[in-house]
């Protein structure tokens, strides 16, 4: 989903009846990740050691952020293993920055850049991962660098 302001990308909304508040939820949860993401971009400015700390907040809008939902069914780990079936496969985000909620399963992965190995990315409560994408990563000039990240789990 994205913003309800989006003309251009309009939401889609399930009927009310079919679950009641997941719109109310689903906008003031997008709000509060938009407000984190400011919070982030600013601290990244600032530990790239830039003059101005709102830098990288001119490149982006709350109107231009999107917000998935994600659930995977189980499967057995033998078939992912083994390759017979897959979930969100090795990729890079081409946004500035992915924030990532996980529930207690896990299963996010992330590829180290500099050893080339895959680190499971295991799930603290409360806390919040942060993938840097292909954009942060080429502003930066490689300061920052993206991760690839796969859910196999």
């Amino acid at each position: 989903m994205g913003s309800d302001n989006n003309q251009n990308q309009p939401n889609i909304w399930i009927p009310d009846s079919t679950l009641p508040g997941f719109q109310d939820f689903a906008l003031s949860f997008y709000a509060e990740c938009w407000k984190t993401s400011q919070l982030v971009l600013r601290a990244l400015a600032l530990g790239l050691g830039l003059d101005d700390e709102a830098f990288l907040l001119k490149f982006h809008s709350e109107k231009e952020n999107e917000l998935s939902f994600r659930h995977y069914p189980p499967v057995s780990e033998s078939k992912v293993k083994s390759g017979e079936m897959d979930r969100l496969g090795a990729h890079t985000d081409f946004v500035s920055l992915t924030l990532l909620w996980q529930d207690s399963f896990g299963g996010l992965s992330v590829k180290d850049p500099k050893s080339k190995r895959w680190i499971d990315a295991l799930p603290v409560e409360g806390a919040l991962i942060m993938n840097i994408g292909d954009v942060l990563g080429r502003w930066s000039n490689g300061r920052v660098s993206h991760a690839c990240s796969s859910v196999t789990l």
